[in-house]
This record gives C-alpha cells, structure tokens and sequence, in this order.
C-alpha cells in the first residue's frame, strides 16, 4: 500500500526507520495478534469462524473508508488513495471470499496478497510519518488483519493451497495489471509498484541493476520464487487419516 505524507498530522514530528526500536515493536506486537486471532479462530465452531471472517472483512473496508474520509477532511485525499494497490484489492478478495470461500480468492490471497502484506510491514513505506499519527497506525493495523485472514484459515485447515490452482491467480493478474499501468501513466500514480519500486524495498536494487520496466521482469522472477517456496509445502499428497 502506497502511503505518502501529508500535512495534516504534524503533532509528532519524528518519524521511525525500518528495523529500529519503534517497527521492531510493531512487528512484535503484529506477530502476538496473528498469533492470537489465529489460536482464537481455530478454538470457534465453524458457524462462529465464519462470523469472526466476515467481521475482519468488514473491518477492513469500513478502516479504509473512515481512512479516506479523515484524509478528505483533511483535504489531502488524492488520487493515490484509490484503492488499487495490491493490499488493497485484498480487502476486496477477503469480503467476498469470507462469503463464498471460492478457489479464485483462497489462491488470490495465499500467493499473493499474503507475501505483499508481509512485505509492506517488513519494507514500510510510510517510515517518514509521526510514529504515532493515526495514518502510521492505520497501515500497521490494517496490514495486520490482511494477513491474519489467510494465516487463521490456513491453520484451521479451511483450505489446501494448490499449485494446480495458481492458473486463476495468473489470469486474475492479466486482467487487472494492464489497465492499472494504464492508469499509472495517465494519472501519475504508482499502484502495485509496477510503475517505480517502493522506497526502501527490494525492488529498488533491482531497477538500479536491470532498469525501468526492466526491473518488472525480475519481479515476475522473484514472484516465481516466492510461489515456490509457499507451495513447495503442499505439493505432496495429504495422507490419509
């Protein structure tokens, strides 16, 4: 989630850096409730798992709407806001999947929106904002419950990620990544970071080694990757009880 700073928090003027005493807090504290909301999820009858996904979901996009009302109040709501980055679109993926539970999404949020969440607290972008500003906040918080979703699922087994499966995932993103580089070039926006890496990322050596665009094609290599390493575990048959 693309995240810049804005004039209308500027009570704590000082902002963290990535791994210093203030994130690795965060990320402790982010590691506790995954863990909790997880064990908590897994002790519920299905009835009352399904109340507690649909309740994340909605979470979720009531934050991201009270978010863009209190940027709009503000008067720094921009286009940037649009909810086209990837962690995002996830909001979007977990509300209808937290109704249908549909193939398309279990694949969409496992492979990919899983990893981004987990990158965007490792590699946060909005370091330069008061640490404890309501925007900072927002992005710990909702990049928390993203990945809490397909984590508590994930472990109470509600479904078996399948490589067979990722065909969906890679259609889903030819339909969705043309026009959103469409939209970056006419607006000069930056969704899913296809346009320029995210500050501090990865990706930033990769475009100083292969260039720009160039470097979206060691992305698509180390997407590659990374769905080896999340499947890798359940490409053997489950055995029998």
């Amino acid at each position: 989630m693309q995240i810049r700073y804005f004039r209308g928090v500027n009570t704590i003027k000082n902002g963290f850096t990535l791994y210093d005493q203030t994130h690795f807090t965060w990320l402790l504290i982010i590691t506790g409730l995954i863990i909790l909301g997880t064990l908590l999820y897994k002790r519920l009858q299905p009835h009352l798992q399904t109340v507690m996904e649909r309740c994340i979901a909605w979470f979720l996009i009531l934050f991201e709407c009270y978010k863009n009302y209190y940027l709009w109040q503000h008067g720094d709501f921009t286009v940037e806001y649009l909810p086209f980055h990837l962690c995002s679109l996830a909001m979007f993926a977990i509300l209808w999947n937290s109704y249908f539970h549909d193939k398309t999404t279990n694949e969409f949020l496992y492979s990919l929106c899983l990893p981004a969440g987990i990158a965007a607290l490792l590699f946060a972008n909005w370091t330069d904002r008061p640490v404890w500003s309501f925007m900072s906040f927002f992005s710990f918080i909702f990049h928390t419950f993203l990945i809490m979703y397909p984590v508590m699922r994930l472990a109470a087994k509600k479904y078996r990620p399948a490589v067979t499966q990722l065909w969906r995932v890679v259609l889903l993103l030819i339909l969705i990544v043309p026009p959103i580089y469409l939209f970056n070039k006419m607006y000069h926006t930056n969704f899913l970071f296809i346009n320029t890496p995210s500050p501090g990322s990865p990706l930033v050596p990769l475009e100083a080694l292969f260039g720009n665009p160039g470097y979206i094609i060691a992305l698509i290599g180390i997407v590659c990757v990374i769905w080896i390493i999340l499947y890798l575990p359940f490409m053997r048959k489950p055995t029998a009880p």
